[in-house]
């Protein structure tokens, strides 16, 4: 196999049919493990494309549906306070096991590595921390695929 062809890991599947400069951007940002920011209106076919580019690659889709009322937090991770207060009320579960309490979201599921791997190179680190574990969480995983996308209606949470 050519080096060109080594470059082509998403070239399309059976039910999508994919343009010459899509399927460029997207090896482009599987190659420099970054993601691929898709913006355009409601209904142009911006999920449809992630479906078939993790079809295509043989990885898993995460998706997060934005509201006008999500928080960026929302999207790392979900500290569940009531479930452990319910749990410390009727002597269910570790309550002392805070980490049990914490869920990630579509985001922390999607960038764990990546997360992982930033914080190794700028500290040294071979975990991260969240604020509610009051320690230390490792969280080994694989790469960030490589498509992200926006609709031209919904904002970034705050």
């Amino acid at each position: 196999m050519s080096k060109e062809n080594d470059f082509y890991r998403f070239t399309g599947t059976k039910g999508y049919i994919v343009s010459r400069p899509l399927v460029e951007a997207v090896n482009c940002a599987i190659a420099l493990e970054r993601p691929l920011l898709i913006k355009g209106e409601p209904g142009t076919g911006k999920t449809l494309l992630a479906l078939h580019v993790a079809e295509g690659l043989g990885m898993p889709m995460e998706s997060w549906h934005i509201k006008s009322t999500s928080k960026a937090m929302e999207g790392l991770y979900v500290y569940d306070t009531l479930q452990r207060l319910n749990d410390a009320r009727f002597g269910e579960g570790d309550v002392g096991d805070i980490r049990s309490y914490i869920k990630l979201g579509p985001l922390g599921r999607a960038f764990e590595g990546a997360f992982e791997e930033a914080f190794k190179r700028a500290f040294g680190e071979h975990s991260w921390a969240r604020p509610e574990s009051n320690g230390r969480m490792a969280n080994p995983g694989q790469p960030a695929g490589p498509a992200c996308q926006a609709s031209r209606q919904s904002r970034p949470p705050s």
